[in-house]
């Protein structure tokens, strides 16, 4: 059994989650994903964060259609702050005997992972799909990848084009998964809820009921 952990902030998450989710099912033949929305996330601003309460429902809302998804509570229910290595260890040890899980994230946040608690053990642990997105930059996706794990992780990782991922002697595979062109950014969308522009079709439709009716963004 294969199954995925696609964690995030979520704020607000929008149609271009539910397409990396539903596309990352069916490309690598997974069972089943498990979306984890970040309480207090320590890489992220908290006053532009709304809180968790309101994530996690936006997030339960968008992805409800899909039954093979489900949304976890697991950084909720924390006390302190949400490291991805507590959250990872946590369903290593709940995991049914045969599972893997791989770690989903978006390439912006991988070549940020050197400042992450416990970066190596985490890639000692679980293999890691890589979302490639646009950079800021615009430097191509994979050479910022090859470079940053060339100079950052570990210049032993070598691309395998029979595995189409990156492979180490002592660590977990590194897949770098191009998904559909999505320009859709959480960002985009808080500041258009702010100035009063529309988001239709940027954000799943009970998202935006919910938005409106909590009254999020304004």
């Amino acid at each position: 059994m294969k199954t995925g952990l696609f964690g995030g902030t979520f704020n607000p998450v929008h149609s271009g989650h539910v397409r990396i989710a539903t596309d990352i099912l069916a490309s690598f033949g997974l069972d089943s994903i498990t979306v984890v929305p970040a309480a207090a996330p320590p890489h992220k601003l908290s006053d532009v964060i709304v809180d968790i309460s309101h994530r996690f429902e936006m997030t339960r809302l968008a992805f409800e259609p899909y039954p093979q998804i489900s949304i976890s509570n697991v950084e909720v229910t924390r006390s302190d702050r949400s490291y991805t290595i507590d959250t990872v260890n946590y369903f290593l040890t709940a995991r049914p005997s045969g599972t893997e899980i791989y770690l989903i994230m978006g390439l912006d946040a991988f070549l940020e992972l050197d400042t992450w608690k416990s970066y190596m053990t985490l890639l000692e642990k679980v293999p890691v799909i890589i979302i490639k997105r646009p950079l800021a930059d615009d430097r191509l996706g994979q050479d910022a990848l090859n470079a940053f794990l060339r100079l950052k992780i570990s210049d032993a990782y070598t691309f395998s084009p029979e595995t189409s991922c990156y492979q180490h002697r002592c660590l977990r595979p590194i897949y770098f998964h191009k998904t559909p062109e999505i320009n859709i950014s959480s960002s985009e969308i808080r500041r258009r809820l702010k100035t009063g522009r529309p988001v239709t079709n940027m954000i799943p439709e009970a998202v935006e009921k919910y938005i409106k009716t909590k009254g999020l963004y304004q």
